[in-house]
């Protein structure tokens, strides 16, 4: 269902073009830090990396929304510069080496 945002849309009229606000609803993706997909998730990435750090959980849209028993994981690394979703995002060849060391174990580890 989409809404006319009328206000908006004035001065858009002589464009051609129409503002319109989706109603559209995703369901929220949550999954306990004891469950087996988070547990073997944050296990992995603790060997890997050799630091305890707990799973964290952020607001936003993403892919694992759209499949069953699936969360989005990586490539935050501690002591990193966030430079994701930014102009002139990069991944340091190092980080890069890690984190497919850690998709690689997880893949692994999940298909056991």
């Amino acid at each position: 269902m989409h809404c006319k945002m009328s206000r908006l849309n004035e001065p858009l009229e002589e464009s051609g073009f129409i503002a319109e606000v989706s109603q559209q609803v995703q369901s929220p993706l949550y999954y306990p830090k004891d469950s087996p997909l988070i547990v073997t998730l944050t296990r992995v990435y603790s060997e890997q990396i050799g630091r305890n750090d707990n799973a964290i959980a952020i607001g936003g849209g993403t892919y694992a929304k759209e499949m069953p028993n699936i969360v989005a994981s990586g490539p935050m690394m501690p002591d990193q510069e966030e430079v994701e979703h930014q102009a002139n995002e990069y991944i340091a060849i190092d980080q890069l080496i890690s984190v497919t060391k850690i998709y690689v174990q997880d893949i692994y580890e999940l298909a056991r």
